[in-house]
């Protein structure tokens, strides 16, 4: 199996760098309920990637996340290196559409849809 090659983005990671982390592999270092509450009504989906700024630390002991997810007094998390992956400048953070989250809201949204095409 070939690896693939990484970017210099990818390999650097410093303070004031953005970086990503999958939301299935954030959860389990969440310490606080009210940072694992907010993640679970923010996105259905595991593979979603939740994006921060590392506040401090290195690469030895890990680094201090600050997530745009989690509430404002618990934004901080201690992230180990070889979970992040830094957000290159020419990778751009996809937004997030919440109203399509909920299954109950995305059900009535291809509701809707299915009306305006049988109307058509």
């Amino acid at each position: 199996m070939q690896q693939r090659k990484k970017t210099k983005a990818e390999e650097r990671i410093k303070i004031g760098c953005r970086v990503k982390i999958q939301k299935k592999n954030l959860f389990h270092l969440l310490v606080t309920d009210q940072q694992k509450e907010s993640l679970k009504g923010f996105v259905v989906n595991q593979s979603f990637n939740c994006y921060g700024t590392i506040k401090s630390g290195n690469a030895a002991a890990g680094y201090k996340v600050a997530f745009d997810n989690l509430p404002y007094e618990a934004k901080e998390v201690f992230v180990k290196r070889k979970k992040l992956t830094a957000v290159g400048s020419g990778n751009d953070e996809t937004p997030y559409d919440k109203s399509t989250d909920n299954p109950d809201v995305l059900e009535t949204i291809q509701r809707e849809n299915r009306s305006k095409e049988e109307a058509d």
